[in-house]
């Protein structure tokens, strides 16, 4: 009797679990000019590499849809981050979004966002990489 139990409870379980679909991607901003590297937004990993970009790591964790529609979700561009070039430096921002919404259903998401910057930079407080060798580094 217990082992019946037990096996009907299993199949009741599929429809009472939330799963959460997580999938990850790489994203690569060009430097260019910038010996100042600003990130506009917060709780982000950060770490050196040998590259001459800035790669940055998503990964995107939905309760609300399947992994096929997460990728498509993501292919429209939804987490691409944003670069600004400007003088002398380059500004990554996390642009505006509104709230997912999927069959009425609003979605939980989850966004963790590891950067990977060239080592040629330090890595500062206050959200930005400086060139080791640039005018900001003879300032100090």
């Amino acid at each position: 009797m217990l082992s019946k139990l037990f096996l009907s409870g299993l199949l009741y379980l599929p429809l009472t679990a939330s799963a959460q679909i997580e999938k990850s991607f790489h994203q690569i901003i060009p430097i260019e000019d910038a010996y100042i590297i600003q990130f506009g937004f917060n709780n982000y990993e950060i770490a050196t590499w040998s590259g001459t970009t800035v790669m940055i790591q998503s990964s995107i964790q939905l309760d609300c849809c399947d992994l096929t529609m997460l990728s498509h979700i993501i292919q429209t561009g939804r987490y691409n981050l944003q670069p600004d070039h400007l003088t002398g430096a380059l500004d990554i921002k996390v642009p505006k979004r509104p709230a997912l919404k999927i069959k009425g259903v609003e979605c939980n998401e989850v966004v963790k966002i590891k950067v990977f910057v060239p080592d040629t930079y330090s890595i500062e407080k206050d959200n930005q990489c400086i060139l080791r060798e640039s005018p900001m580094t003879e300032q100090k």
